[in-house]
Formats: structure tokens, C-alpha cells, sequence
């Protein structure tokens, strides 16, 4: 299983719409905020 970065992910949804599933474009949304949970959830672990 590969893991996009919320940058390549929002390219991909925004720039592929007609060429991605609508259960691929909920699946990368899903990988964006979890990517962006993680991310702040690692900062506060940080602090």
C-alpha cells in the first residue's frame, strides 16, 4: 500500500476527477485527513 502526501492527494482529486472512482477520490480524501491527523497529533507529541 503506498501513502500520498495531502499535496499529492489533493492534486490527484482535483486534477483527475473524471479518471478517479468516486469510492478513489473518498479514499484519498480519507488519506488527506488522516495525513494532516497524524501530522498534529505528532506535533503535540512534539510539545
Amino acid at each position: 500500500m503506498f501513502i500520498l502526501s495531502p499535496s499529492q492527494s489533493l492534486f490527484l482529486i482535483v486534477f483527475y476527477p473524471k479518471q478517479l472512482g468516486v469510492n478513489v477520490r473518498v479514499f484519498l480524501l480519507f488519506l488527506l485527513y488522516y495525513s494532516i491527523f497524524v501530522e498534529n497529533v505528532s506535533v503535540w507529541k512534539q510539545v
